[in-house]
């Protein structure tokens, strides 16, 4: 899951701002900008290792500890982010608030239902699979520190719900009802119109139609569709899969990291194309963290 969201992060940086024009005109139609440089991953995964940090130190313990936690992470992410990683204004809007001494609860940037809570949100959904009660709550919880919409926080929800999913190796064309379903009585009505736009997606006669049709992926709703599409298109090739994410003119380190984190979970490493993980910055790190994730997990049982 670490590797995967890290993976489709560093693939769709080169193209996150570029049309479909410009990206075909730079890449042609079916190279990506993967060649020979290292695979460097954007503020998508560094937000995503804050989180999973945070699970770790404290997601045993009670929720303030949790909270805590994420603020301490969070403002950490604040400092260490490079500008080149083009942080998302509400993350560093809201990250200034906890600095400054807001309350977790207040910090969110009260309109945002930006795509930024829930490109992180993975770990959660690792972490707390055999909870479910904890696994809303905390998708919640850290979602709302930069973002207060209640449609970031669904979407966030339904990347946790998807990584539970596949962790229990449900067959992907029930991961949207059971989204649905998941989501039920929360104000969600935005992410359930784009959840049941995916299924006409998934048929869309090639992956950037399928893309292009859902949006952009700016907004928190749409990025999850766009990923849930993609993976549904090419639901046990990896490679195909992020290619299909990050190949739009919209949010596209976005789309592939989530997008990234869900195959990695259904295929495990084993489906990761050994030579991108052989050139993606920071990998040997991801992977002692996916360890120290899984130690932390099993103390909750």
């Amino acid at each position: 899951m670490m590797l995967g969201l890290a993976l489709g992060d560093a693939l769709g940086r080169p193209m996150e701002f570029l049309s479909l024009d410009q990206i075909r005109q730079r890449y042609g139609d079916t190279a990506l900008a993967e060649r020979d440089e290292p695979l460097r991953p954007t503020d998508d995964t560094s937000m995503s290792v804050a989180v999973a940090e945070a699970l770790v130190s404290a997601g045993a313990d009670e929720p303030d500890a949790l909270m805590s936690a994420v603020v301490e992470r969070f403002v950490a992410w604040r400092h260490q982010v490079k500008p080149e990683d083009s942080p998302g204004n509400t993350c560093l809007e809201a990250t200034a608030r906890l600095e400054a001494g807001v309350p977790w609860t207040e910090s969110g940037v009260s309109w945002s239902k930006g795509a930024g809570a829930a490109m992180r949100t993975a770990p959660v959904g690792f972490y707390y699979a055999g909870y479910p009660v904890l696994l809303r709550e905390v998708s919640r919880m850290i979602a709302a520190t930069t973002h207060g919409h209640a449609t970031a926080w669904a979407a966030s929800t339904v990347v946790s719900v998807c990584v539970r999913e596949a962790l229990d190796d449900t067959d992907p064309a029930f991961w949207i009802d059971r989204s649905i379903q998941f989501l039920s009585g929360t104000s969600c009505g935005e992410v359930i119109d784009a959840l049941r736009e995916v299924p006409d997606a998934v048929r869309a006669r090639s992956d950037e139609e399928a893309m292009e049709s859902l949006g952009g992926g700016w907004v928190a709703e749409e990025a999850v569709a766009m990923a849930l599409a993609a993976l549904l298109r090419h639901r046990d090739d990896f490679e195909q899969a992020v290619r299909c994410a990050v190949r739009h003119g919209g949010d596209s380190d976005t789309v592939g990291c989530i997008a990234g984190a869900l195959m990695g979970v259904r295929l495990g490493e084993r489906g990761l194309p050994d030579e991108w993980v052989e050139r993606l910055e920071g990998a040997d790190g991801l992977r002692g963290l996916a360890l120290r994730m899984a130690a932390g997990r099993d103390r909750l049982r």
